[in-house]
């Protein structure tokens, strides 16, 4: 399960480490809970209000 942190990297693509863990993960094994979910939602909702 990846954590919102983690997360937050692959979509951002800054690790290449992260990236690498990621595709050596059977894609059915790649999971976020609820909660992860939630919160990027909340940074993208809050990042769309801050930018002009």
């Amino acid at each position: 399960m990846l954590d919102t942190n983690i997360t937050s990297h692959i979509i951002k693509g800054d690790i290449a480490r992260v990236r690498e863990r990621l595709v050596a993960v059977p894609i059915h094994r790649v999971v976020v809970s609820s909660v992860t979910q939630a919160e990027l939602l909340y940074g993208l909702t809050i990042e769309n209000w801050t930018t002009p």
